[in-house]
């Protein structure tokens, strides 16, 4: 199916005039005739429910960044189990008090 969806795609533009080509490329499924290339009709305006293929302005759409961009870092002191032991508290929360969290702050402003 894919090489008879190339074909026609090929057919459909061999016989466009270079003019025609450098038109928008719009379909209409709503259309009864006209041009049938892989499995949509080619519309020649922009009257709904026409769409057009491509945005005319299609890099405006194109991510700059990457969608998936650090915006924190969580940090998580655990006391499984041991609560109870006040030697432990004592040392997650000194651990937690001598954290460097400018350094982390600086790791996640780094990727913006």
């Amino acid at each position: 199916m894919i090489a008879t969806a190339d074909a026609d795609v090929r057919a459909v533009l061999a016989a466009m005039t270079p003019t025609e080509r450098r038109m928008p490329a719009l379909v209409n499924n709503a259309l009864a005739e006209g041009p049938l290339v892989a499995g949509y009709r080619l519309a020649s305006d922009e009257t709904p429910p026409s769409q057009r293929v491509l945005t005319p302005a299609y890099y405006e759409w194109c991510a700059r960044r990457s969608p998936i961009e650090v915006r924190g870092i969580r940090v998580t002191f655990v006391l499984s189990g041991t609560c109870l032991r006040p030697a432990v508290q004592r040392a997650v929360h000194g651990a937690a008090r001598r954290m460097d969290w400018q350094g982390i702050r600086a790791m996640v402003d780094a990727v913006r």
